[in-house]
């Protein structure tokens, strides 16, 4: 027997084993523990469903949202979508005594697992390529910025970002390296730790996915607010120059405006008279990349703890807590849009007429918000 296999063995040994059960007779937690994660769950799927849907019909009616940026941003709530569609099975067999009660169509729940894992993995995926969209806009010339994000290119990227995670998920399982299915240890559709090689397809899935998203992005913003101190504070330092090049203009001007040897008079100059060669920082994309940047932090400190949890020895401690950090990280999945709410400023201008059935107050209304406004 595999030696993994074995542990989470052992540490079955230990489990009360739930009534009422059929062929899944094994639960880490108890009755009233499992209808808490299940309602949790629910509220979650019901918001991220919401929200991200909102996310998708702003797009959608304002032309003012149609750029690379929010490509991306769209894709990342197609992702969380695609996450909280992956949910109702889990809450299904969390509130079934009996688990997953029909074995013959347990691939069902496999391809719950592959929409709740692969939503997730998309996700990470989409904050490290926004991260890096912003990154090439903000500190790279436009005309790169624009051979990069043509539409041919962005397409691939958009289908590698959504199918990508899912293909690896798939793939293991297809060599005999871990399987999705339903875990009887934590009651949801999931990777299986039961399977001997559970435990490395755990890591397989973490060493692909997390780490490679978190240097991205962590790099990419790095570079970016270093980007952006810099200017402003070069900005600031041309600033004071002209400021003192006006005063001392502005003194020997007065003197020559009074000096009674002559009959016209001087205007002392303004500091905008004097220009500024000093490069300016579009307050309107630097705070999206501050918003976007608060999104990313949203989801790390949601999803680093599972990661973490992943890592750590079996045990019966580190098992039971493993559901309540999954639960976290598929909470990222429904917050996103808030965040845009509140703090997106392009975002925020489309959402409030959304909010109040005010369409005609849109900005920029799309040809399609156009023509149904003109039906009604």
């Amino acid at each position: 027997m595999d030696s993994t296999e074995g542990i989470v063995r052992s540490v079955f040994a230990h489990l009360p084993i739930e009534n009422d059960t059929h062929q899944y007779d094994h639960s880490m937690y108890s009755y009233d523990e499992r209808i808490f994660f299940a309602t949790t769950l629910i509220l979650i799927c019901i918001t991220g469903i919401f929200g991200n849907s909102a996310t998708i019909a702003a797009v959608v009616l304002s032309k003012t949202l149609r750029d690379a940026t929010n490509v991306f941003v769209v894709c990342l709530a197609l992702s969380d979508l695609i996450t909280c569609f992956g949910i109702p099975l889990s809450v299904f067999t969390l509130l079934n005594k009996s688990g997953w009660p029909w074995p013959e169509l347990e691939w069902l729940c496999s391809a719950s697992a592959t929409l709740l894992y692969g939503g997730t993995g998309s996700s990470e995926l989409c904050l490290a390529a926004i991260a890096i969209n912003r990154l090439l806009l903000i500190k790279w010339p436009l005309t790169i910025y624009r051979k990069v994000y043509r539409k041919g290119p962005m397409v691939v990227m958009i289908v590698f970002i959504l199918l990508g995670p899912s293909i690896v998920l798939v793939a293991f399982p297809l060599f005999g390296i871990g399987d999705l299915g339903y875990d009887e240890m934590h009651n949801v559709c999931g990777d299986i730790d039961m399977h001997p090689k559970g435990r490395t397809y755990e890591l397989i899935q973490e060493a692909i996915l997390y780490p490679i998203s978190f240097v991205t992005i962590v790099i990419c913003y790095s570079l970016i607010f270093q980007h952006i101190q810099s200017r402003f504070g070069r900005q600031r330092r041309t600033e004071l120059a002209i400021i003192e090049s006006y005063n001392s203009l502005a003194s020997v001007t007065s003197n020559m405006a009074t000096d009674s040897s002559n009959n016209f008079v001087v205007s002392p100059p303004t500091p905008a008279s004097l220009g500024s060669s000093s490069p300016k920082i579009d307050k309107i994309q630097y705070e999206i990349t501050k918003n976007l940047f608060t999104a990313f932090c949203v989801f790390f400190l949601c999803v680093t703890p599972y990661a973490l949890f992943l890592l750590a020895p079996i045990t019966e401690r580190k098992e039971r807590v493993l559901l309540y950090g999954a639960v976290l990280v598929v909470f990222a999945a429904c917050v996103n849009p808030a965040i845009y709410a509140l703090r997106h400023p392009q975002f925020r201008a489309v959402f409030g007429p959304m909010t109040r059935c005010r369409y005609r107050d849109i900005p920029a209304p799309s040809d399609f918000l156009r023509r149904f406004l003109d039906q009604i």
